[in-house]
């Protein structure tokens, strides 16, 4: 039997990655579903709202966080770089600064990754991207899957792979655009389009309304 915490003692980089995981908190639906993906093939039914925007590390909103008085302020590039040569001289903030970018820089690496996005596809992923793509992966093949997300996808020049799977899967799709002014929806104007979807869990001849 192996002795994982003497192993996360004694190796250097398992220590390291078991406090990142800690850190950032990954889920593998593989491994926490893995009787439901076992027995079903999946799940009936996925409903999501993904996330719509980019993986990016935003040094302001960290600085920010380290020292709330530059959050009410965008600073300039002088600015902030004169701010950096006061982080640095601060180890509790460097340490805070580099965990953040470092956790940004997994993120776009995974989100980028094809093997990890196998329908998505790789490069510059859009966050709601990697969503569909991991609900095509665990949508059971008699299930649907239900998301909100932009379309991006369907005009990106890129991205004719993930359409050809996008065009099997989709069995209805309603599009948006936000006419809501209440505070609670302020933040998607009127010149946001978006979509609502429903995925079938096997791809099909072309049909959808």
């Amino acid at each position: 039997e192996t002795d994982v915490d003497s192993l996360v003692e004694e190796v250097e980089w398992l220590g390291v990655a078991v406090a990142v995981a800690k850190g950032a908190r990954f889920v593998h639906f593989d491994l926490i579903f893995a009787d439901i993906l076992k027995e079903r093939g999946g799940f009936d039914i996925i409903v999501g709202n993904p996330p719509w925007a980019r993986p990016i590390f935003d040094s302001e909103a960290v600085i920010g966080d380290i020292d709330p008085k530059h959050a009410i302020r965008r600073l300039d590039e002088d600015s902030r770089v004169a701010v950096m040569a006061q982080l640095s001289l601060s180890k509790t903030d460097r340490e805070i600064f580099c965990s953040a970018y470092t956790i940004a820089k997994g993120l776009t690496e995974v989100t980028g990754s094809s093997v990890m996005n196998p329908f998505a596809g790789g490069g510059k992923n859009n966050l709601y991207r990697c969503f569909i793509d991991l609900s095509f992966r665990l949508v059971s093949p008699q299930g649907y899957a239900a998301l909100i997300h932009q379309d991006g996808h369907l005009t990106d020049p890129k991205s004719g792979a993930f359409r050809r799977e996008w065009y099997g899967r989709i069995a209805k799709h309603f599009e948006f655009s936000n006419k809501i002014t209440a505070k609670m929806f302020s933040e998607v104007h009127d010149e946001v389009k978006f979509s609502l979807n429903l995925y079938r869990g096997t791809p099909k001849e072309i049909s959808f309304e």
